[in-house]
């Protein structure tokens, strides 16, 4: 394909060149490590951990070594890493975040079952099992990658993206120092307004611009995934051929057709969530959701399973997790925190027990039932009255759910908002000069 003569495609080339590299003018104060030893230090924690890694540790001083350079990943950043341009300081604390649930789950793997553990690198590589019963499916989806196809769908996101990123700069509220739940409470004390209404909207807008952002990111993952995938099914006669084995190019391809074809999308349309496990497992982030729930497992484990108790401390198990995550995150961008991400998630847990609870009674009482409707009824010819009752019931059910994630949204981003950490997106035009510095609330 030759770019010069798809004008509008080069142009497009070039805007997201030019967003991804507009270079931003740090106020940030003199780091106490120069970046290059920051970088060092971190980069080299986790090239130690990944090199003592590859089968499992079979001595107390390979189990010293993974311990310190896992202790050692986690900890450079939430020392510091505020102290550095947002891109420095997004990427280390969100690697370290996350590479470092896959290390805790990687040595709970070489304790619970040594003879299975597998490469800790191979881990990175996977963070969405596929299951077996999509097998089927996977033999129908096709095994060519369009690349023009990847480059609009890249294109697009990126379109949405900056156009959200901008308005988010351009109309932001007053948020209070006072933490949200706080002022909530207050709210039900003396009637005192809790927040605007503009900052309401504007909060549950800057969930779906994250969301976005991320998608965005994802998509230039896929991309270059894309570009990869093409160059190993041409003739064997490029420098990538040379490099690799045949077994090994075999391999590659095989991760890529996965990445590309059978893996989830990152986020599958949150917006149309109909319940809080439907947004937490099947919409939103999915990357992490089996690492956050493979990790908080460890707190069932002393409750037999099957029993309700035990579905309830894994759900706890596994926000606890992520709440860990997130907590951390906020402490190492934005410095000193009030907890407002942790408590977020842990009440997002109990609305997801007592919502699974109530909706569970509700279907066990019949409520709202015809009592002996079923699939002979439907064939009799009430298709259309239980596809419309069955419509109108799931369409109910997102209202409620968005309802509460509108009235929940600024107990978690609020933190960002109050820090102005919509600068550190990457987008075409920034109105301020310079980036966002660590908080000092």
């Amino acid at each position: 394909m030759e770019l010069a003569k798809k004008p509008l495609l080069l142009l497009s080339i070039i805007l997201v060149s030019i967003s991804l590299s507009v270079p931003a003018k740090d106020s940030l104060p003199t780091p106490s490590l120069p970046e290059p030893v920051y970088n060092l230090l971190f980069f080299g924690s986790l090239a130690v951990f990944i090199i003592n890694s590859y089968d499992r540790p079979s001595s107390l001083f390979q189990w010293i070594t993974l311990l310190t350079s896992m202790i050692s990943f986690i900890t450079v950043p939430l020392v510091y890493a505020r102290q550095y341009s947002c891109t420095t300081k997004s990427l280390t604390t969100t690697m370290a975040g996350s590479f470092g649930v896959k290390m805790l789950i990687w040595l709970k793997g070489c304790l619970e079952s040594p003879k299975t553990v597998t490469t800790f690198w191979w881990s990175l590589m996977n963070w969405r099992t596929i299951k077996p019963s999509d097998k089927d499916q996977q033999r129908k989806l096709p095994k060519s990658v369009s690349l023009e196809e990847r480059f609009i769908s890249f294109i697009t996101v990126w379109a949405i993206y900056v156009l959200c990123v901008e308005i988010l700069e351009l109309f932001p509220p007053e948020v209070p120092s006072k933490p949200y739940p706080l002022r909530v409470i207050d709210f039900i004390r003396t009637g005192k307004p809790f927040i605007s209404l503009h900052a309401l909207l504007y909060c549950y807008f800057y969930g779906g611009t994250l969301a976005i952002s991320m998608s965005f990111l994802y998509e230039l993952i896929l991309l270059h995934a894309a570009i990869l995938f093409r160059v190993l099914s041409m003739k064997p006669n490029t420098p990538l051929h040379a490099l690799l084995t045949p077994s090994q190019q075999e391999s590659l391809k095989e991760w890529l057709s996965s990445l590309l074809f059978h893996a989830k999308p990152l986020f599958n349309h949150p917006i149309l969530s109909s319940s809080p496990i439907d947004f937490w497992k099947n919409r939103w982030h999915s990357a992490c959701t089996e690492s956050f729930s493979n990790l908080g497992g460890i707190f069932a484990r002393r409750f037999r399973k099957g029993t309700r108790i035990r579905k309830m401390m894994e759900v706890v198990g596994t926000f606890f997790v992520s709440a860990v995550v997130h907590e951390y995150y906020s402490n190492a961008v934005h410095g000193k925190s009030k907890g407002e991400h942790f408590s977020f998630i842990l009440f997002h847990a109990l609305i997801l027990i007592v919502w699974e609870n109530v909706w569970g009674m509700w279907r066990h009482l019949g409520v709202g039932e015809r009592k002996g409707h079923n699939i002979e009824d439907e064939k009799k010819g009430r298709e259309d009255k239980g596809a419309e009752k069955k419509m109108l019931k799931q369409v109910a059910k997102i209202l409620v759910w968005n309802l509460i994630s509108l009235f929940t949204a600024p107990w978690f981003f609020e933190r960002y908002i109050r820090d102005e950490y919509y600068h550190c997106m990457v987008h075409l035009v920034c109105v301020k000069d310079t980036v966002v510095s660590a908080s000092a609330y």
